[in-house]
C-alpha cells in the first residue's frame, strides 16, 4: 500500500505546479504543498474533485495542505485536515507549490527572448501574453511560479530592475 500511494505521488508531479518526484519516501505517503493565489483571494476545498461540487471550506494564499492522491482533472485529496463536513476534501492543484512561497511585494521585470505567458493559474490557460521589458507587480513567489498583477508567471522569466 505505501508503494502505490508513492507511486501516485511521484506520478502527481505532471499535475501540480512543481514536481513532487524525489520528495516522497517510503515512510512517507503525504506531500505538502503551498496554496498560491492573488492576495485577498483564496482556494475553496471541495467535497468532490470537481468544479462543480459545493465549497466545504477555503485555504488563503501562503496555507500549507497535505495531500494524497490526485485526479487526472487536476484536484488532489487533502488530509490531516480538520473542518466541518464530509471526511474528504479536494483542492484544485493549479493553485498549489511544492516549495513554501514567500510574499515579494516589489516590482519585476519580464525577461526572455519572446512574449512570456502570463496565466491562469499555475500551468493555467494563458491570460495574456507579456513582451520582455514588461513590468509587473510580484506578490507571491516560489522556486517555479510568481503571482503577478498579471496573473501567474514562471519565476524563470522574471528579474529585479529593467532590461
Amino acid at each position: 500500500m505505501i508503494l502505490i500511494a508513492l507511486a501516485v505521488l511521484v506520478a502527481a508531479g505532471g499535475y501540480f505546479c512543481a514536481s513532487a518526484a524525489g520528495r516522497a519516501t517510503a515512510e512517507e505517503t503525504t506531500a505538502k504543498a503551498w496554496v498560491i493565489c492573488q492576495p485577498g483571494d483564496y482556494v475553496n476545498l471541495r467535497a468532490k474533485a470537481t468544479k462543480q461540487s459545493r465549497a466545504v471550506s477555503r485555504l488563503d494564499c501562503g496555507d500549507m495542505v497535505e495531500l494524497d492522491g490526485k485526479t487526472k482533472n487536476g484536484y488532489a485529496r487533502v488530509v490531516n485536515l480538520t473542518i466541518d463536513g464530509p471526511g474528504e476534501v479536494w483542492i484544485y492543484t493549479g493553485y498549489l507549490v511544492f516549495d513554501e512561497p514567500r510574499w515579494y511585494g516589489d516590482e519585476m521585470t519580464v525577461v526572455g527572448n519572446a512574449r512570456v505567458a502570463a496565466r491562469k493559474n499555475c500551468g493555467g490557460d494563458v491570460r495574456r501574453w507579456l513582451q520582455p521589458g514588461t513590468d509587473v507587480w510580484v506578490y507571491w513567489m516560489s522556486e517555479d511560479w510568481c503571482v503577478t498583477n498579471r496573473g501567474f508567471i514562471r519565476t524563470k522569466y522574471l528579474e529585479v530592475g529593467s532590461v
